[in-house]
């Protein structure tokens, strides 16, 4: 069934509310693509959404069940995350990063197989960085590092890709290669993806080829613009930022793949 639902949330920090009153769902094959200024409570969502952040109201289901009561290692099976930004820690060769995306995948105690392997070499090469394979992620630049980061998302292999403003710090070449990969995911694997983005350009690269099916409620702020859909039927709700930013709405549009 693979049905993603958010009913009635109210997220924020502590009493500290930053988005209420939010729902919507998402089936197999489709893709969300929320658009909202800086500070409007994108990420804050995101966090809700994978369980990071405890909702303030309301839940997060994924086919019925509560993900507030899952585990980690079901959590990673079923939803993967590509963050904004990410510090290494350690100074692994980039295959190991990405390898890394299998950890749900194999034994507590075990060790990668050459199957695990392949799938993190694949991932590397789909996204057209298998060359970074053997450097070390902490010598590879930032745009390199946030490829690494989608490939180890990729690597697990999820029924559900949450992406945070992943084309942000990607040249030009290598955000055309991440989201005709998504929209590959959505046509053909029917994955569901989740993405924000400050910008238009991301939910317009989508859905050139995949047809727009429902919209938030409210208005697209900061003159952002969205032709021909106008006429749409509107489903789906959004509320509102309580903070920093009230008043202003997240919009966010679900497409459906091929």
């Amino acid at each position: 069934m693979n049905k993603f639902e958010l009913k009635d949330i109210t997220c924020g920090y502590k009493k500290t509310k930053v988005l209420t009153d939010v729902s919507f769902e998402m089936g197999a094959g489709e893709s969300l693509v929320l658009l909202g200024p800086n500070g409007v409570g994108k990420t804050t969502l995101f966090k809700t959404m994978l369980g990071f952040l405890k909702p303030l109201g309301g839940t997060v289901e994924f086919d019925g069940e509560a993900i507030a009561d899952w585990g980690p290692r079901k959590l990673a099976q079923k939803i993967g995350y590509v963050p904004q930004s990410h510090t290494p820690p350690f100074a692994y060769p980039v295959i190991d990063v990405v390898t890394m995306g299998r950890l749900s995948r194999i034994g507590m105690t075990a060790s990668p197989s050459a199957h695990d392997e392949q799938v993190a070499y694949e991932c590397l090469e789909r996204l057209g960085v298998a060359h970074l394979a053997d450097k070390l992620y902490t010598e590879v630049s930032g745009g390199e590092r946030q490829m690494t980061l989608i490939a180890r998302a990729l690597a697990q292999e999820p029924e559900l890709l949450v992406m945070d403003e992943p084309t942000a710090a990607l040249d030009y070449g290598n955000q055309v290669r991440v989201l005709n990969q998504v929209s590959r995911l959505v046509d053909e694997q029917r994955t569901q993806t989740a993405q924000a983005a400050p910008k238009a350009e991301e939910l317009l690269a989508l859905t050139e080829e995949n047809q727009p099916q429902r919209k938030a409620s409210g208005k697209a702020n900061h003159g952002i613009i969205l032709p021909g859909n106008e006429d749409m039927d509107i489903p789906v709700r959004f509320g509102k930022c309580c903070s920093p930013v009230p008043g202003d709405d997240i919009v966010g549009f679900i497409t459906r793949g091929r």
